[in-house]
Parts: C-alpha cells; sequence; structure tokens
C-alpha cells in the first residue's frame, strides 16, 4: 500500500512539474518513483530480516541518494551546457560526478561488506588464541622495562 501511495504521490508531483516544464514531467513521475519503490523495497527486506541489517536492504536503500545526487549532477551539467558555448565543462562535470557518486555507493558496499565479514568472523572466533606469542610470558613484569 505504502509502494502504491508513493506512485500516485509522484504522479502528483510529475502533473505540477509538468505544467512548469512539460518535457520533464514524465522522468519526473519515473525518478520519484523509483525512488519510493526502492525505499520501500529496503523497508520491506529490513522487515523480511527482523530489523536486522542486510547486504540487500543497504545496497536497495543506498540508491536513492546516489539517484538523487546523479540527477542534480546531470541537471547542473545541462544548465552549464545551456550557457556555454561549445560543450565541454559541461560533458567533465556530468562524467566527474557520476563518477564521484558510482564510486561513492560501490565504497559503501565494499565496506558494508567486509564489516558483515569481520562480524562473521569475530563470531566464530575461537576462544583460545592459536598464536603463542601472543600470550604473556611468566616472568617479565612491566615495571622492569
Amino acid at each position: 500500500m505504502n509502494i502504491l501511495a508513493g506512485i500516485y504521490i509522484a504522479a502528483a508531483l510529475a502533473h505540477v512539474i509538468g505544467k512548469l516544464m512539460p518535457s520533464a514531467q514524465t522522468w519526473t513521475f519515473i525518478f520519484f518513483s523509483v525512488l519510493w519503490i526502492l525505499t520501500g523495497v529496503a523497508v520491506i527486506i529490513r522487515e523480511l530480516h527482523g530489523g536486522h541489517e542486510s547486504l540487500a536492504e543497504l545496497g536497495i536503500g543506498t540508491l536513492p541518494p546516489v539517484i538523487v545526487g546523479s540527477a542534480v549532477i546531470l541537471l547542473i551539467a545541462r544548465i552549464v551546457a545551456h550557457y556555454e558555448p561549445t560543450p565541454g565543462f559541461s560533458i567533465l562535470i556530468a562524467e566527474w560526478g557520476l563518477m564521484f557518486w558510482i564510486g561513492g555507493y560501490l565504497l559503501v558496499m565494499r565496506d558494508a561488506y567486509h564489516k558483515k565479514k569481520l562480524e562473521e568472523d569475530l563470531a566464530n572466533k575461537p576462544h583460545e588464541s592459536s598464536n603463542q606469542s601472543l600470550e604473556p610470558t611468566a616472568g617479565r613484569r612491566d615495571d622492569q622495562i
């Protein structure tokens, strides 16, 4: 129900934007619908996992800011291209901006994967140390150093 309500809100926003700029009406609807659907799916996945954060939920939940940031970068590049005599700087803005957002998304996902693997390794860690060099020696005291 939440996803359907979000699509209805996206249609209303697209209608308002369409009155101001008719060429942007379809893209506005698609943009807001995708954001709302991704957010709803992330919430559903979190609920299915009992409130525990999974990699799928994190990946889907992180996509809306990436999409918004990419759309803002493309909008800025489009505005710059409208006012510049030769299209060079706007293409540079678009390329570097998109690389920034996509690279940031990939870094977040990499760090989440490594954090999850570390937590799994720490949960399965044996209680006794297998490395004897880490064990304190019996005859050594700190005040004798």
